[in-house]
């Protein structure tokens, strides 16, 4: 065996020593450091200077008398708890350029120097505010007084400065959409020299600040994706690796890679997905954790993960947060928080991996950023095994399902708490395994038969409009069961079983759904007689009732219709209803394929991570030439087979329509709802219908276009981060 090995080792290094590997290994590595130089050069610096000020005196109406060089400024001030970078500073330099430097203390209540900075004077503006960092951020622990102490050491006489303030007691400032201000400005005293100035300096507090930290991240994800590519080009073109096994590491990479790409909480509905899974970790760890409705207990610190998409979380201050956040210890949970959240429907499979991540890094004691990045692993690796499997079987198109498998869309999913990688994996899987089972297997038993039923018994829950691909097992010829009575029990032990488990998670939801619907149709004589007649207190007014096409619409306070396209509404709205798909076509037909193949990332609803077409365009063209077949395939399908896939996966994409009209306002324009991710499960159906005799290439292809589609997936991946650093 030994031997063996090392022959295989000594074929590989033959092998690699060709020209053509050796140039391609080159202009492989020629080709990251452009890419990954370029985006350097053109974003990490703004990047780096990033800051966030908090106002504390906006009243700049008078200058503080000239400070030079024997001079001293002092300013009283007062700090809550949280991180401070610095303060900006409204300075002048009476015109012309001063030289030399000026000293910026802070000095805690007991007079003893927390945090300093020193600035050439020749790089302040007249005029204008300055922000002064300090060398070191300070953790404010200890709300109380400071004082900020500014020296100067000038070059000449004639370099000074002053700095503008209030010109009396200064207002406390309250900044928007806030009830009071966030300090008391009556705490705050300003001396010049040792004499009191009647007045404050116009003062903001650095509050966030990014850092040189995003360069060493940098040049970290820099350095280990061009590795990994490299190492991709040795596995695929030189050792020859297996497709399944070269998708495990393309996953594991790239998903790793996605994690912590998407900041917390920034991939779809994720805090939904998060409080969901944290809530099952309650259930794993005691019942004394369990409470119902909307309540749940977490740890201490826990919570800020579990509220609403916040959009502040979406920046490139998240990547420091991530990083300092990775190495922090746990709350306490002998203190745990009571806290309402929203989670998600009540079919608990698809949340168990990432609740058993969970509940590991509370009984390790991890930090709620490790608990988070450990959730996400957990279902990454299920995401990752099942997928792997998958292109393992199929025995058609096992490029176009590699790259499907590894599209920026899934990887995010699969990087996040999103169940929708559960569903896309065990969708993937049973294709795989049906194709297997219809097209190469000489006979089919249980060995072949388990596995499949039981991935249909858990994809059925998931959702109910992807119980159309569960047919599919018909595709399997009844010759190759034992009996056609087999063939006829396992096809209804299948879909039954699937049928049931559906029926038992998600039919008492939809049937709740169904009657929650408390939409009102006003005819408009009806909302005119109520409006001459007035409206009792508690009811509408005329102002909650908009015209529509004709139609009189009551309307709920964020603007949504109460009535929406119901069945009975749409068979009387016809006219309506087909307006409303067409113009969705027109305009959303875009959109829906970014969030298809992953060029809309992040929670679109909130903040939209796009990338750039020309990747969006290059990966959809690489991903229909892997669906074509090439000299070395010999297994087509015929004409109906096809046509049954497409059927399959047209049926699904007009159930989404379908479920999405149900939700959408009478008042909209467009459909409600629909997004591209929700066709990833039926991707490879409708991929494999346009695999016919006509059109193959004339080599073999399928290793340069997973390559391909590698590489196309990075590059997105690359653009969503120069986006988010923009934000």
């Amino acid at each position: 065996m030994a031997k063996e090995r090392l022959e295989r080792i000594k074929q590989h290094l033959n092998t690699l020593r060709l020209p053509r590997h050796l140039l391609a290994l080159l202009g492989i590595a020629l080709g990251c450091a452009l890419v990954f130089f370029f985006v350097g050069d053109a974003y990490l610096d703004d990047a780096a200077d990033r800051s966030e000020r908090q106002i504390v005196n906006d009243d700049y109406s008078t200058r503080t008398g000239p400070l030079t060089m024997d001079g001293e400024l002092r300013q009283t001030l007062t700090l809550n708890s949280g991180r401070l970078y610095g303060v900006n500073l409204l300075v002048s330099t009476y015109g012309r350029v001063p030289q030399g430097t000026l000293h910026l203390r802070l000095l805690d209540q007991y007079g003893d120097l927390v945090a300093r900075n020193d600035t050439d004077m020749s790089t302040l503006l007249d005029e204008t505010f300055h922000r002064f960092l300090f060398n070191d951020h300070l953790e404010v622990e200890n709300p109380g007084l400071y004082h900020l102490v500014i020296t100067l050491s000038p070059a000449t006489n004639e370099d000074r400065l002053a700095f503008y303030r209030s010109e009396g007691p200064a207002e406390s400032y309250i900044a928007e959409g806030e009830d009071a201000p966030s300090y008391d400005l009556a705490a705050f005293v300003l001396l010049q020299d040792g004499r009191t100035v009647d007045g404050t300096l116009a003062l903001q507090y650095v509050v966030e600040y990014s850092g040189g930290f995003i360069y060493t991240a940098y040049t970290l994800f820099a350095v280990g994706l061009s590795l990994f590519l490299l190492g991709l080009y040795l596995a695929v073109f030189v050792v020859g690796a297996s497709a399944h096994k070269t998708f495990v590491y393309c996953c594991l990479v790239l998903g790793i890679a996605s994690m912590f790409l998407i900041p917390p909480r920034a991939a779809p509905d994720e805090y939904t997905h998060i409080a969901t899974a944290y809530r099952y970790s309650n259930q794993l760890l005691s019942p004394e954790w369990n409470l119902t409705g909307r309540r749940m207990l977490v740890r201490g610190g826990d919570e800020m993960m579990l509220h609403n998409y916040d959009e502040s979380s979406i920046s490139v201050y998240a990547y420091r947060k991530l990083y300092e956040g990775l190495f922090e210890a746990s709350p306490n949970n002998a203190n745990p928080t009571e806290i309402r959240v929203r989670t998600a429907a009540t079919y608990p499979v698809p949340y168990l991996l990432p609740a058993l991540g969970v509940t590991l890094a509370r009984l390790f004691g991890l930090g709620r950023v490790g608990l988070l990045m450990l959730g996400r692993l957990f279902n990454l690796l299920f995401y990752t095994a099942v997928v792997s499997r998958a292109v393992k079987h199929i025995p058609i198109g096992r490029a176009m399902l590699f790259v499907a498998g590894l599209l920026p869309m899934g990887l995010q999913l699969a990087g996040s708490f999103s169940p929708d990688a559960f569903t896309i994996a065990l969708s993937f899987y049973f294709i795989a395994a049906c194709l297997d089972c219809a097209l190469v297997r000489e006979a089919v038993g249980p060995r072949q038969l388990v596995p499949l039923g039981l991935a249909a018994v858990l994809l059925a829950p998931a959702k109910v409009v992807y119980l159309l691909v569960l047919p599919l097992v018909l595709l399997i010829p009844a010759a190759k069961y034992a009996s056609r009575r087999a063939a006829l029990l396992s096809r209804c032990a299948l879909l039954g079983a699937a049928l049931v488990l559906w029926g038992l998670f998600s039919l008492g939801s939809i049937t709740s759904d169904a009657g929650a619907n408390d939409t009102v149709a006003y005819p408009p004589d009806a909302a005119s007689e109520a409006g001459e007649a007035g409206f009792e207190a508690d009811g509408p007014s005329p102002d909650d009732f908009m015209i529509v096409d004709g139609e009189v619409l009551r309307i709920r306070p964020n603007g949504d219709s109460y009535q929406r396209f119901t069945p009975g509404y749409i068979l009387t709205h016809l006219p309506k209803t087909l307006r409303l798909l067409a113009r969705s076509a027109w305009e959303q037909g875009a959109l829906w394929l970014q969030g298809l193949l992953g060029g809309r990332l992040g929670e679109v609803i909130a903040v939209d991570i796009t990338v750039s077409w020309l990747f969006v365009i290059a990966l959809l063209g690489v991903l229909l030439c892997a669906a074509l077949p090439d000299v070395k395939d010999t297994l087509v399908l015929a004409g109906r087979q096809r046509l049954f896939l497409l059927g399959l996966a047209a049926a699904v994409a007009v159930l989404l329509v379908g479920a999405s009209l149900l939700w959408t306002p009478a008042n909209y324009q467009t459909l409600f709802g629909m997004q591209g991710r929700y066709l990833l499960p039926v991707l490879p159906l409708a991929l494999l219908a346009l695999r016919g005799e006509n059109l193959r290439f004339i080599r073999p292809m399928r290793r340069p276009l997973a390559f391909a589609g590698v590489c196309l997936t990075l590059l997105c991946q690359l653009d969503a981060f120069t986006k988010i650093l923009q934000l």
